[in-house]
């Protein structure tokens, strides 16, 4: 349904959706999602990710990764009304499949995991049909399933899928065959399986796949998309669960992400350390992706949200510009929206202005339809927003 916004003196312009866990079912949404609701917003102003021609995987017609062509979780375009869709086609899944699904040229990938192994498919978005599907062992016994959290990476002729337990093929778009394979727990030095598995998904930017192995000399790797083989390899301490962005910040190249110590930037050339700003954040756990916007970067997680900016060379402002606990989300990642970061926290939806030094511009009163994880979609020119929820 649509809803209209309270009252605001800076109107955004976005509109955002995610990823759903736990579903048996996928519908050609091109977005898995248990439930929906719409935000429609007016009198906003165009704004393209800085980092958009940096990932270089496809446009904005598609979704072939985390959060989207620009990982930054905006479409071209979002319907109207939900209730003017309807549901063309459905195809059951072996098990649980809390990895985002992605879609690009006609063609949709998904993730699940059944009777010890993980089940990559390949499926026609018209029809359903599945072209093809990859099989894996993984016999791991981890809280939340083995289901792989990665979302499929969907770039040029191959798929890039990445396990729980660190199992990296890469797949032949036409038949789902192996064109090579990578470990991020074996094959780069000494590491360790995340509590929870690897959850970052494959990320490619400037030509390069880049993973993040957690491995001592190892913390994040770029590997070259045709055959595997190593790029460099980065410093830095053991892998955290969010997702890496790649993007042009303070005039340089970079990749940012968290390690266990902390958020960092790595050089997209070398992998060298540009910068790193110590979290404090318990045992490292972090989930949400952090957020381009306007040469700036937003990171939001269980403590709050802050917002950075960065010198001429690369290096952050270790000191954020604005900061607050208004919005908190432990799971799910925030969207920019116009003026306007559209969030959702274990207190329920939120929008924090981005002129106004994040303060906080309304908050829906708690709805427990909305509650557990939550992600959102922004429309390119400003006039929608989509949020899915995992409860329904």
């Amino acid at each position: 349904m649509t809803h209209a916004l309270p009252c605001c003196s800076k109107r955004p312009r976005g509109s955002l959706a995610g990823r759903t866990t736990r579903r048996k079912v996928f519908e050609t949404a091109v977005a898995t999602g248990v439930g929906a609701f719409m935000l429609s917003f007016t009198n906003c102003r165009r704004q393209e990710a800085s980092f958009e021609r940096a990932a270089g995987v496809a446009d904005r017609g598609s979704w072939p990764q985390w959060r989207g062509p620009a990982s930054d979780g905006r479409v071209s375009r979002l319907p109207a009304r939900l209730s003017s869709l309807r549901v063309r086609w459905r195809a059951p899944l072996a098990g649980e499949g809390p990895a985002g699904i992605t879609a690009a040229d006609g063609r949709v990938a998904v993730a699940d995991h059944g009777e010890g192994r993980d089940i990559y498919r390949l499926v026609d978005l018209v029809s359903g049909r599945e072209c093809w599907r990859c099989e894996r062992d993984n016999h791991l016994d981890l809280d939340y399933g083995s289901a792989p959290r990665a979302a499929p990476l969907l770039a040029g002729d191959s798929l890039f899928v990445l396990g729980a337990g660190g199992d990296l093929p890469c797949l032949r778009l036409a038949d789902g065959e192996p064109r090579w394979r990578r470990n991020l727990l074996t094959d780069f030095g000494k590491a360790e399986l995340p509590t929870w598995g690897y959850c970052s998904s494959p990320l490619l930017v400037d030509g390069k796949l880049v993973v993040n192995p957690g491995a001592v000399g190892a913390s994040l790797v770029a590997l070259t998309p045709s055959d595997g083989s190593l790029s460099w390899a980065a410093e830095g301490a053991a892998a955290n669960y969010a997702s890496l962005i790649g993007g042009r910040f303070g005039e340089t190249l970079q990749v940012i992400g968290y390690d266990q110590k902390g958020l960092c930037g790595w050089a997209c050339d070398s992998g060298r350390l540009l910068w790193r700003v110590e979290t404090g954040l318990g045992k490292g756990y972090v989930v949400p992706t952090p957020v381009s916007w306007e040469n700036h970067l937003i990171v939001a997680h269980e403590r709050g949200t802050e917002l950075y900016a960065f010198e001429h060379g690369g290096s952050i402002v270790a000191k954020p510009l604005a900061s607050t606990r208004q919005l908190a989300p432990s799971l799910g990642t925030p969207t920019v929206a116009g003026r306007w970061l559209l969030g959702h926290d274990r207190r329920g939806v939120v929008a924090v202005s981005l002129e106004d030094r994040l303060a906080s511009c309304w908050r829906e009163p708690r709805n427990e339809r909305r509650k557990g994880m939550a992600h959102w979609v922004a429309q390119d020119d400003g006039e929608r927003a989509l949020l899915f929820c995992q409860s329904g």
